[in-house]
């Protein structure tokens, strides 16, 4: 008797953890695009517009590479893109989000083997340094700060 009840107890659980699961996924998904005066960041989808930007700015680009489904990238969602500091230095890039679901062949020519991952490029597209994995807005801001001041 205990063990079908504890059978059952275990079904359940496991279903409450995909419910909540998929109910997190999808209150996660990032906003395309913020809106304009919120304060937060503009991100670009796409990356031949952001090197169009970044060369007539005169400005590195800052491509974020994540999936909706991925919990370090929800975390950095959550706690490193909307730090002060983090947006503050995140104006001297041109930012750009690519979903690597959506976006495989940018990933691929990217090597993203990983997410999140931050890569910074010049305007030309050259890759100038990256971050893999999830990084707290200090972390962040060294790479950031490293090839903007």
């Amino acid at each position: 008797m205990w063990k079908y009840v504890a059978v059952a107890a275990a079904v359940l659980v496991v279903l409450a953890l995909v419910g909540a699961s998929r109910t997190q996924t999808a209150a996660a998904e990032p906003p395309a695009q913020a809106a304009t005066g919120s304060g937060e960041i503009h991100w670009l989808k796409s990356l031949d517009a952001a090197q169009k930007e970044a060369r007539a700015e005169h400005k590195p680009i800052l491509v974020d590479f994540f999936a909706t489904w991925c919990g370090p990238c929800r975390m950095m969602d959550e706690e490193t893109w909307p730090n002060a500091d983090v947006k503050a230095a995140v104006t001297k890039y041109v930012p750009v989000r690519q979903d690597v679901d959506a976006n495989q062949d940018v990933a691929s020519r990217f090597d993203i083997e990983s997410i999140p991952t931050v890569v910074i490029l010049d305007a030309d597209g050259k890759e100038l340094d990256r971050n893999v994995g999830f990084a707290d807005p200090a972390e962040l801001l060294k790479l950031l700060n490293k090839h903007c001041q």
